[in-house]
C-alpha cells in the first residue's frame, strides 16, 4: 500500500512538473506574439482601429491552434503512458521484432547474471547459411528496454540476416541477479561467444 501511495505521489509530481513547463512555454510564446503584434502595429491610430478585427482574428486563430496542440500533446503523453504500463504488466518482454529461441540463460549459471543468449529466427523468405560467420549483437544498455537493439528491420540484425549470416542476440533482463558483478557479466558473455563458436565449427 505504501509503495502504491509513493508511486501515485511521484506520478502526480511528474505531471505537475510537465504542466508547469508546458504552461511557462505557452506564456512565453503568447508574450512574444503580443510583442510582435505591437511592433508591427501601424503608427496611424485610425488605421490601427481598422485593423483591430484582423488582429483579434489572428489572435483567435493562434489560441485555437495552441489549444488543439495542447490536446494532442497531452493525448500523446496519455497513450505513451498506457503503452509503458502495458509493457510493465507484461513483465517487460524484449521489444525484438524477430522471433527467437533461447540458447543460454545467464540466470541459471553458477554465477547468475541477468543476460541471455538468443538465436534470431530468420523471417520468411530470408535464408541464412550456417557456414557463414555468425553475428553476435549485444543489446545496448542505454536506458532503453530489453531488445532495443533489434526493434526494427533496418538494424544490425536485419542487415546481417539479409546477407545470409546466422545472428545471435545477447539480451538483458531488467533486474540484475542478486550479487552479480561486472566480472560475472564478462564471464557470461565470454561463455556466449564460446557457445556460438561451438554451434558453427566450420566458420
Amino acid at each position: 500500500m505504501e509503495n502504491q501511495f509513493e508511486y501515485a505521489c511521484n506520478l502526480f509530481e511528474l505531471n505537475s512538473r510537465l504542466f508547469c513547463r508546458y504552461w511557462d512555454g505557452m506564456v512565453k510564446a503568447q508574450s512574444k506574439f503580443c510583442d510582435r503584434c505591437l511592433e508591427t502595429a501601424p503608427q496611424n491610430p485610425a488605421s490601427a482601429v481598422e485593423n483591430i478585427p484582423e488582429l483579434y482574428g489572428s489572435l483567435a486563430s493562434y489560441m485555437t491552434d495552441s489549444f488543439q496542440r495542447s490536446v494532442l500533446f497531452w493525448d500523446t503523453l496519455r497513450r505513451r503512458g498506457n503503452m509503458f504500463l502495458e509493457h510493465e504488466r507484461a513483465g517487460k518482454p524484449p521489444v525484438l521484432i524477430y522471433k527467437y529461441e533461447m540458447i543460454d540463460d545467464g540466470r541459471r549459471f553458477e554465477r547468475p547474471v541477468n543476460y541471455a543468449l538468443l538465436r534470431i529466427i530468420p523471417p520468411e523468405k530470408v535464408v541464412t547459411d550456417d557456414c557463414k560467420r555468425p553475428f553476435i549483437v549485444v543489446d545496448p544498455r542505454a536506458g532503453h528496454g530489453p531488445g532495443i537493439g533489434g526493434f526494427k528491420e533496418d538494424s544490425e540484425i536485419g542487415v546481417a540476416l539479409h546477407a545470409g549470416h546466422p545472428v545471435y542476440f545477447v539480451m538483458f533482463f531488467p533486474d540484475p541477479e542478486p550479487g552479480q558483478t561486472i566480472l560475472d557479466v564478462c564471464a557470461a558473455e565470454a561463455r556466449f561467444v564460446r557457445t556460438v563458436a561451438e554451434r558453427h565449427p566450420r566458420c
